[in-house]
């Protein structure tokens, strides 16, 4: 799941030139490796798309557990089940492109 919010005050590095912030959560699977090469294929898709330069974003990392997280039922009542390496969610609380 991708979140963007445009037109947000940003300031960074002191001055308020496109900017991002970004979250990642994901249930296991990450590393620093893992952490790189995600940071990069990001950094190239806000600098295309949003010309976001690839020095003015922060991405946060949050590796956590699935209990930690509230997975919905589904109709029959059953909970979805994935390997959790499998399962990652991008939620990106605010990018500004001003």
């Amino acid at each position: 799941m991708i979140v963007l919010k445009g037109s947000v005050p940003i300031a960074f590095g002191g001055t308020e030139q496109p900017a991002a912030y970004g979250e990642l959560v994901s249930i296991g699977g990450l590393s620093p490796d893992v952490n790189k090469k995600l940071s990069a294929a990001i950094a190239t898709i806000l600098e295309t798309k949003l010309s976001v330069p690839k020095s003015r974003f922060f991405l946060k990392f949050y590796d956590t557990k699935a209990s930690h997280l509230n997975l919905v039922p589904t109709l029959d009542g059953t909970v979805p089940h994935s390997k959790s390496s499998n399962l990652s969610l991008l939620h990106t609380s605010s990018m500004t492109c001003i």
